[in-house]
């Protein structure tokens, strides 16, 4: 088994191959993540082996307001902050973009990569955030999007 590692895409780095079977997220790492990281919207950081990319992410910043939030869902994440500090908008991480490369689909690599960057923003608390919201704006989800949805 090849030796793996993340790494920042800044947008000056080539890309290196990578195919996940989808042609708007292949865009997306090939192209549009390069016009993202200039304009500072989005980071990309991709799982990669020696010679090609595995898997990628995409994280930026942005909030939720309180009002988009079920109750229950506002208890927990306010719990442990004083009344006078709860903002309308909570600071949230988002999941930009997530894909893994079709030879390596299914292993678990999505979601260990997510495990990995939800301890990794919350450890040091990196960019102030309460949240991590990932959009779903595929009309068909993937088991895989249902499961990980669930948990954020």
């Amino acid at each position: 088994m090849d030796a793996f590692s993340l790494r920042r895409l800044d947008p000056g780095h080539a890309r290196p191959a990578f195919d996940c079977g989808d042609s708007d997220l292949n865009e997306f790492f090939h192209r549009d993540s390069i016009v993202s990281g200039e304009e500072l919207l989005s980071v990309t950081y991709a799982i990669e082996t020696a010679c090609k990319a595995i898997g990628f992410i995409s994280v930026l910043n942005d909030s939720i307001k309180k009002d988009y939030l079920p109750r229950s869902r506002i208890k927990k994440i306010f719990k442990h902050i004083p009344r006078d500090k709860r903002y309308e908008s909570t600071p949230a991480v988002k999941i930009g973009r997530l894909a893994i490369c079709k030879e390596h689909a299914g292993k678990g690599i999505g979601t260990a990569l997510l495990d990995y960057v939800k301890i990794w923003f919350t450890e040091k608390n990196k960019t102030g955030y309460l949240l991590s919201l990932m959009p779903i704006t595929r009309k068909k989800l993937s088991i895989f999007t249902r499961k990980i949805v669930s948990i954020f």
